[in-house]
């Protein structure tokens, strides 16, 4: 008897069903800063925390593409390149990162 009751249940969702049925819970994980609220509560030190949106790369369908770079900043060729840190006037998230992380 259960087993008829859930196969009628499952034959009944559609995503759309599912998408109305947990809305706000997809919602929540959409969010950016869902961990940060779920976990940060239970922790009371401070943290780093950075996001990207550009980080130097893009492939088109005919060519690489040269965007800002919002992790680090570097010169050189590709296999000789070399990281510059910036901790007096930090522009780049690894900047910020080697001058407010106190390093143990």
């Amino acid at each position: 008897m259960v087993k008829i009751h859930l196969n009628k249940t499952i034959k009944n969702l559609s995503i759309d069903n599912i998408i109305k049925e947990y809305r706000d819970d997809i919602k929540e994980v959409d969010h950016e800063w869902w961990i940060f609220r779920n976990i940060s509560h239970k922790h009371d030190y401070p943290i780093f925390m950075a996001h990207a949106e550009e980080i130097g790369y893009k492939r088109g369908a005919r060519k690489e593409e040269k965007r800002l770079n919002q992790l680090f900043c570097a010169e050189g060729d590709y296999f000789e390149r070399k990281i510059i840190v910036n901790v007096k006037d930090p522009k780049t998230i690894i900047d910020h990162l080697r001058k407010t992380v106190i390093w143990n």
